[in-house]
């Protein structure tokens, strides 16, 4: 097992317009050109997903005699640009960019991504052997942290926690893309969404001063959230799970799902971990949900941007309720309609994902047999079309 190493660096964001399909600028240091194409289609997945009509400009350096790391991602970023969504915030340049539409950093590139030595797995089928690292996974791994998925916090060692004072020499790099500015203290966008297990921003010094104990015991609490509605949406109702454990590691610490909670789901993509022999191509719906949070604009997915819809207007019922064994969704559909069912646990785990099924006009169900999980709480979401609507289950 590997751990992904990363680090976000911001420099100034946000209004939004009418957007094409993200394109990507890359530009690579002794890169190989099997590794050129499996970078080509990482980059076509996150373009499929993201608007902007500012091309995103990557810079790819192979340290093919480092081994210290799968991937490593420096982030150039932006503040208090003209209609910033949050002002003293940074956000990544590349979706300041997106949200400005205008380049605010001409002549520089918006990421830096290190990759370093590995038994790598260069195809693109997510199929690589027991003892291969899949490139594309990590690869889509240490863009989303320059996309934003990442926070710019930090424990030093007499455990005093701060946030805006990362420097890319705290974990002994430097930067050759673009000019890395002093942070002043001030948060990253995603720390804004950062909340204890009582819902207390990390970022509210009402709360937790910056450059003090208390926000130290936070980072390493195994204890902390993302509380952006779209995330929230995302696992049925329940802030998702941030990897904030004892053990504090810059680079991995805060700027990942937890591990334990999220491996091996569909949201393991960002998990601070990677195992051989495994891939994960999507993105899933806790990190659609967040980037969407953070102002990323997106085309439709599941779980992000979609219309509430209330359980009467597709007349949904689920019985019985509680339930021991199996629970059954009955609804009525009044048109042709992709649905799909998706139940979480209580740590917002997804413990249920039925195909997304083009239903006709008409009754239908779709059943959870749920015998083999423990009692208690469950949340489920239907998805229909580009709605949903969402509600809990007992099981006894």
């Amino acid at each position: 097992m590997k751990k992904f190493l990363f680090l976000f660096f911001f420099l100034g964001a946000i209004q939004f317009t009418s957007y094409s399909q993200a394109t990507f600028e890359v530009t690579t240091v002794n890169t190989t050109p099997e590794m050129d194409d499996a970078i080509d289609f990482a980059l076509g997945i996150w373009g499929s997903r993201l608007k902007s009509n500012v091309p995103i400009k990557v810079h790819v350096i192979y340290a093919s005699a480092v081994n210290l790391f799968l991937g490593v991602s420096l982030s150039n970023a932006r503040k208090n640009f003209p209609n910033a969504p949050q002002t003293d915030v940074w956000y990544p340049s590349s979706l300041a960019n997106a949200i400005a539409n205008e380049e605010l950093n001409p002549g520089e590139t918006d990421m830096e991504i290190l990759i370093g030595q590995a038994n790598w797995y260069f195809g693109v089928d997510g199929n690589p052997a027991g003892n291969q690292q899949d490139f594309v996974s990590v690869f889509l791994h240490e863009v989303c942290h320059s996309l934003g998925f990442v926070s710019l916090t930090k424990l030093d060692d007499a455990g005093l926690g701060t946030y805006g004072e990362v420097k890319p020499s705290d974990l002994g790099l430097s930067v050759s893309s673009f000019t890395f500015n002093d942070l002043e203290g001030l948060p990253g966008i995603f720390d804004t969404y950062l909340v204890d297990g009582f819902g207390k921003k990390l970022t509210d010094t009402a709360n937790f001063t910056n450059n003090s104990l208390e926000l130290g015991l936070q980072l390493r609490s195994n204890n902390l959230f993302f509380c952006g509605d779209s995330a929230v949406a995302s696992t049925g109702g329940l802030n998702p799970r941030i990897y904030a454990g004892s053990n504090y590691q810059l680079g991995s610490s805060v700027s990942h799902v937890d591990e334990i909670t999220y491996n091996n789901t569909v949201n393991s993509m960002m998990t601070p971990f990677s195992n051989a022999g495994t891939a994960e191509h999507e993105p899933g719906p806790i990190v659609t949900g967040v980037l969407y949070d953070i102002g990323w604009n997106q085309y439709q997915h599941p779980n992000v941007g979609i219309v509430e819809i209330p359980k009467e207007a597709i007349q949904l019922s689920v019985s019985p309720n509680p339930f021991n064994e199996n629970a059954i969704w009955e609804f009525t559909l009044t048109q042709n309609s992709e649905v799909q069912l998706q139940v979480y646990n209580a740590l917002g785990q997804e413990v249920f994902s039925s195909p997304r099924t083009d239903f006709s006009p008409g009754d239908h169900q779709i059943q959870w047999q749920a015998d083999g999980f423990v009692p208690g709480l469950y949340h489920y979401q239907l998805l229909v079309g580009e709605g949903r609507t969402a509600a809990s289950v007992l099981k006894w």
